[in-house]
């Protein structure tokens, strides 16, 4: 193997951050062919995370370095939302249930690439595909720092949004309860943007129900009639009692 050889070689793994997933466009633009990489490979240097995707040899991945390679790399719109962006940025008190599953949220039509799909991150991922929320303003999420690169998350107000939008068949309505009662502190310029932008009838009511009921200080600032409630009754929990104002059906112990 010639120095300049080992010179490329060692200056792909010197640089490239631990943890993190790289994928074939990226190494491409770093300078490393198809046939480069290839024989990497039977080198030793790097392993195949799946069809376009690797990682320096015997380093440690997680679902992390590989959503970031799709964020920053392939500029894929998809991102961590619901209970998991919460828990992220520190708002949950229930983080050894939710460090074994993640939710990740993309607008409709859009998939997850086949190798992050297929390979196995030791978590279940719950990959959801939806434009109830069309809203892509950069001030509805967040970037948060791991330790040699980043993931892009749900802001608060747009992750308790998604949280809403799984009710009932993924996410209990007990908890997403209690996760608003946790959140006190939500913007409401931008919570009032993001509810006027939902197109989802039931997560609109909902929310405003919750947070009606939970009464927290930005609840107040919230206009209810730029809101699109549309018409007729809400079936969200099978058996409960209708709410008469949202005309939703919640559980028993929630009305009074």
């Amino acid at each position: 193997m010639s120095i300049k050889t080992i010179t490329k070689i060692n200056k792909l793994i010197s640089s490239w951050p631990s943890g993190l997933v790289y994928t074939q466009k990226h190494l491409q633009k770093l300078g490393y062919d198809s046939q480069l990489v290839h024989r990497y490979i039977k080198s030793g240097w790097i392993e195949v995370v799946g069809a376009g995707a690797y990682m320096k040899a015997n380093d440690n991945i997680s679902w992390r370095g590989g959503l970031s390679a799709i964020q920053y790399q392939a500029d894929k719109v998809i991102h961590v939302g619901g209970k998991t962006a919460l828990f992220l940025q520190g708002y949950s008190h229930y983080g050894v249930a939710y460090e074994s599953e993640v939710f990740l949220f993309a607008q409709e039509k859009e998939k997850l690439p086949k190798w992050y799909e297929n390979h196995d991150w030791s978590v279940k991922v719950h990959f959801n595909s939806t434009s109830f929320q069309r809203n892509v303003d950069s001030k509805s999420f967040v970037e948060l720092p791991e330790s040699q690169f980043k993931i892009r998350v749900s802001s608060p107000e747009r992750a308790v949004l998604e949280i809403l939008y799984l009710v009932p068949n993924k996410q209990g309505f007990d908890e997403g309860y209690k996760l608003i009662e946790m959140l006190p502190g939500l913007r409401p310029t931008l919570m009032q943007s993001l509810l006027e932008d939902s197109q989802s009838i039931k997560v609109n009511r909902l929310f405003l129900f919750m947070a009606e009921s939970i009464d927290h200080p930005w609840f107040a600032s919230l206009d209810a009639k730029k809101i699109f409630l549309g018409s007729g009754k809400r079936v969200i929990v099978k058996n409960g009692k209708l709410d008469k104002k949202y005309n939703i059906t919640v559980p028993h112990e929630y009305i009074t």
